[in-house]
């Protein structure tokens, strides 16, 4: 009687141990998916970041030959 009824409690511990496991398991799996969630947006402004770097390049250099043409321009007057 004893001896079922241990077996039974450690039974009950060990399930109560898995079902806490589980939990852990599965809040750690949210804050991964958060965490990835975050990186990948990261990683979107990163490349937002790349592309106003790019068009400010280009636009800088624009400018420049611009620039350039109105010092010809001035030359010649």
């Amino acid at each position: 009687m004893i001896r079922s009824m241990i077996t039974m409690l450690c039974g009950i511990a060990s399930l109560a141990c898995i079902l806490w496991q589980q939990h852990y398991i599965q809040l750690q799996n949210e804050e991964i998916q958060r965490i990835r969630e975050v990186l990948s947006l990261r990683d979107e402004q990163l490349g937002l970041y790349e592309n106003i770097n790019l068009e400010q390049a280009r636009q800088i250099g624009l400018l420049k030959e611009y620039a350039a043409l109105l010092r010809q321009e001035a030359g010649r007057e």
